[in-house]
């Protein structure tokens, strides 16, 4: 298995066990049911976000890497019978323009809106959404934050929340990690201008992820797995869905809110109306 094949698979680990075998039925068909959001910690929390966050109104965009787990996102809200749109790079331009009005259209109830985050990056305006959930999360954190930005965009007059779901002690957590470094490593370099060679050429960037690196992922996975502390509390998803008291803790700067539990943690972002919160599953 190649380096590339290999970090695909264990990211499909981490969404969905049924990105490699779905459950038929007799006839061949595809089975949906609760034991669709069982199957994978990641729909176990958003499942209980989405209940709680349509209950209060919010307008929320979903974003996955994968049309395939769009897919699987898409037979739960079937099974649920929530409304939604979908968006990926299939998507005509006419349909992906109605789509849009339909969803930024305050007197309509349509809640949910999938997207796939490159093909939701990029000429896309959902000022209609105040919430975005990132299902997985792309290595280059620039994605993430374009894609994200679809609802921030002029026009928005409601504070942005972020979710972004993660798998507790996974190799996505590790490479999150590893990310989430190297732009820190960017911000600094950018700030001091430490850009460029002594030559005056631009300085390489090594973005690739070795072999050495990925094995010493996945060790680090195996040495940490005995410390798992499981998912998020359902005390603590009901107080990070309760907007009011998460606007209150980091725009007014209360104590409601807690900025890291072992269920999740607070990121800081740049836009002053964006609140990211990393959730592990």
């Amino acid at each position: 298995m190649t380096l590339r094949n290999m970090a695909i698979q264990l990211r499909k680990c981490c969404n969905h066990p049924y990105l490699f075998d779905e459950e038929m039925d007799a006839t061949g068909n595809v089975v949906t049911g609760d034991h669709l959001i069982q199957a994978a910690g990641k729909l176990v929390v958003m499942d209980a976000m989405l209940k709680q966050l349509l209950e209060r109104g919010h307008k929320v965009l979903i974003f996955s890497q994968m049309t395939r787990v769009l897919d699987i996102l898409e037979d739960y809200l079937v099974h649920r019978q929530i409304q939604y749109c979908r968006l990926d790079g299939s998507t005509h331009f006419t349909e992906r323009q109605r789509s849009m009005d339909t969803f930024n259209d305050p007197t309509g109830g349509l809640q949910v809106f999938l997207l796939s985050t490159r093909a939701g990056g990029l000429g896309i305006n959902l000022t209609g959404a105040d919430t975005v959930i990132l299902y997985d999360s792309d290595w280059n954190p620039h994605q993430d934050n374009q894609a994200q930005d679809r609802c921030h965009r002029i026009g928005q007059t409601k504070d942005v929340v972020v979710y972004r779901l993660i798998t507790e002690n996974s190799f996505e957590n590790r490479m999150l990690q590893r990310a989430n470094a190297k732009r820190t490593l960017e911000r600094v370099v950018l700030s001091r201008g430490e850009f460029s060679s002594a030559s005056g050429e631009k300085a390489p960037t090594h973005t690739s992820l070795t072999m050495e690196e990925l094995e010493g992922l996945l060790q680090d996975d195996i040495q940490i797995r005995q410390e798992a502390t499981g998912g998020i509390a359902p005390d603590e998803l009901t107080l990070l869905c309760d907007r009011p008291q998460v606007i209150d803790a980091f725009v007014k700067k209360t104590t409601n809110v807690p900025r890291e539990t072992k269920g999740y943690y607070v990121v800081d972002t740049a836009a002053s109306r964006i609140m990211g919160m990393d959730s592990f599953t």
